[in-house]
């Protein structure tokens, strides 16, 4: 049996905290992620000191030797963890190197320890027709419900390539299942290359997430669309998001299947490799909708070459990423370096904190609310309250996701001391039972004090992204990227409000959060879903 802790090696590197060119807020849209900051330095060289006894050429090589780079990036109990491509070599036969799939680890997503023997490679299997003598290349990496990881890669044989898929329970050991399309379009095994998962975010993981109760995956350099039940076998859909490139752009000659493709109430914010002539980092904003139609883009990439190792490697000019991982406050993007080295670029989220871990409700009181696939449901059977009970907020920016169900009713609760509360509405206001109810207690109103707009929730059963900021006498409620409630309370009579009583909670200047669960005169309640909690201090 071959031992895959045969050698551990570590790479520690010292970073300068410029960036190569100095972006802006300002520089992004609303919709998209950034600015990115990298690292002047690779977070992974190659090595010599990696040896493995391959099990085709029956002999002990240097696998890492001679390119490290397009790794795919998972976060797993508290760690960063790369799965990369690593390239032997140069050699004489064939190809001139076999590439294999490397594993490294990091408590910061910066320092990383690597394993020291590949954990995927050509084997005398009945995969190695497709994987010899090029190996196994470019990857992507998901997470389903469950735990289980699904890793899409290329093999490539010397002449053709095909995206293969393998599955894990840790990472470490991996069960290979052969050509993504033979079961389902085996006319298209040859050919497909490079395949991105939707997912969504929960805390500090990405879980593959059904579009029109199927997975949905983006392949190749068009992005062309392929759809499945079991992230194994893979159907393409006949469609593309990329039909034809725009001449004089970064990417006018391709748009690969990059780091993520991340759902939201707005839409799929994608990432790209875009081709011109080398490669760069672009990003999209698809539909969710027909998943095809592109809504935004932005016209320069965002990452491209300019260290000297970013510009000469095994190749000229190119920055290629295959995974991204929200991490401790940070969006964490790794990327291949002119083929040869891994960098990476980091994007602070603005000192926000999750305040959901995504497998339990430790750090919250709770009644009738449980945890389910990463979400938390208020199931309206009995009422319900859920209360964060760590941490007393001032002033702050709250963001988070909700699903509503036909006649949902909830509310957000701040500031609020346990006995009186301050509430935010959160309900299916479209629903014929709430056909008399009045403008303050329509969806996003501060309950009974002030109205807010309606006409800006997705339709039921879609999710909502909803930011709500509270600074001292100001509250905003920003529902899908529309303002939909401005209020300052130093302008209102908290004695004698729109409902006729008075508001007290709201002179309240500091206290919890919390989410309220109602049954009253109209029926039970259908639940409500929430996640991606997270909160920033003003």
């Amino acid at each position: 049996m071959r031992n895959l802790y045969l050698t551990l090696i570590v790479t520690v590197l010292v970073f300068s905290s410029l960036p190569a060119t100095a972006q802006k807020q300002s520089d992004f849209p609303e919709w998209a992620l950034g600015p990115f900051i990298k690292m002047d330095k690779p977070v992974l060289s190659p090595t010599s000191e990696s040896v493995f006894d391959c099990p085709v050429e029956k002999r002990s090589l240097q696998w890492e030797k001679q390119n490290v780079y397009n790794p795919a990036v998972v976060v797993r109990d508290g760690k960063v963890y790369l799965l990369y491509r690593a390239d032997d070599g140069p050699k004489d036969s064939g190809w001139g190197r076999t590439c294999r799939i490397g594993l490294a680890w990091s408590e910061d997503g910066r320092n990383f320890m690597r394993l020291g023997n590949p954990v995927l490679f050509p084997d005398e299997d009945a995969c190695k027709p497709y994987e010899w003598q090029g190996g196994i290349e470019d990857l992507h990496v998901v997470e389903d419900d469950a735990g289980t990881y699904y890793m899409n890669y290329t093999a490539w044989n010397g002449q053709r390539d095909a995206m293969l898929v393998a599955t894990s329970e840790d990472l470490v050991h991996w069960t290979k299942h052969g050509p993504a399309f033979a079961r389902l379009a085996p006319e298209r095994v040859f050919g497909t290359r490079s395949g991105v998962v939707v997912t969504r975010r929960e805390g500090d993981r990405l879980i593959a997430q059904r579009v029109n109760s199927k997975y949905l995956m983006m392949v190749s350099h068009s992005c062309e669309l392929a759809e499945s039940d079991n992230l194994i076998d893979w159907k393409p859909l006949g469609k593309a998001v990329w039909k034809d490139g725009t001449p004089g752009l970064f990417d006018s000659s391709s748009h690969e299947a990059g780091a993520i493709a991340l759902e939201r109430p707005d839409g799929i914010l994608l990432f790209y490799n875009g081709g011109n002539g080398g490669w760069a980092l672009g990003q999209a904003l698809v539909s969710r909708q027909d998943c095809t139609t592109v809504l935004q883009r932005l016209e320069a990439p965002f990452i491209k070459p300019e260290y000297d190792w970013e510009r000469s490697g095994f190749i000229f000019n190119a920055c290629v990423a295959n995974g991204m991982v929200p991490f401790k406050g940070e969006w964490l993007l790794y990327y291949g370096a002119a083929d040869h080295q891994i960098g990476l670029a980091a994007f602070k989220e603005e000192g926000f904190v999750s305040l959901f871990n995504g497998k339990n409700l430790d750090g919250w009181f709770s009644s009738d609310y449980s945890v389910e696939d990463g979400v938390i449901i208020c199931h309206g059977h009995h009422g319900g309250y859920l209360e964060y009970t760590n941490a007393e907020y001032a002033n702050f920016i709250l963001r988070f996701e909700f699903k509503l169900t036909p006649g949902a009713n909830n509310g957000l609760n701040f500031r609020t001391d346990g006995v009186v509360w301050n509430e935010i509405q959160i309900l299916d206001d479209t629903h014929p039972k709430f056909a008399n109810i009045h403008p303050y207690q329509f969806h996003g109103s501060l309950d009974g004090v002030v109205p807010a707009k309606r006409g800006f929730l997705k339709p039921v059963g879609e999710w909502n992204e909803q930011e709500v900021i509270v600074d001292g006498n100001h509250i905003i409620v920003r529902l899908n990227g529309t303002v939909i409630l401005d209020a300052d309370l130093s302008q209102i009579d908290l004695g004698k409000c729109l409902d006729g009583t008075a508001h007290p909670g709201l002179r309240r200047t500091t206290g919890r959060i919390g989410f309220l669960g109602h049954l009253n005169a109209y029926e039970k309640e259908g639940p409500i879903y929430f996640r991606n909690i997270r909160i920033r201090e003003l």
